[in-house]
């Protein structure tokens, strides 16, 4: 017996909804994962870094920039997706954990 026209679209508008609900899900995970890290301030050790890295003319955002700062100076890795700019910092010490 053929499935109604009504009936063929169905699953997928709730579809979206589901996605949204589990990213939903996901983020409030993380944001309550991420409570318990420490937080980095950018002191005078990672203004100094930063100021090397603006000194090198490299091509990134001020933000970006500070951020790869403060995870140089106190050795740390720099969890991101953004490879592509972060990937321009010598020395910088990188990965990705969605892939």
């Amino acid at each position: 017996m053929p499935i109604p026209q009504e009936k063929k679209f169905c699953g997928m508008g709730i579809l979206p909804v589901l996605v949204i609900f589990a990213r939903g899900l996901m983020m409030a995970r993380l944001v309550s994962d991420f409570k318990v890290l420490p937080l980095v301030s950018f002191d005078a050790g990672a203004a100094t870094t930063f100021d090397r890295l603006q000194s090198q003319r490299i091509q990134l955002a001020k933000m970006d920039a500070r951020i790869a700062a403060i995870a140089m100076f106190r050795g740390l890795i720099l969890l991101t997706r953004n490879h592509r700019d972060f990937a321009k910092v010598t020395g910088l010490s990188i990965e990705d954990w969605t892939v």
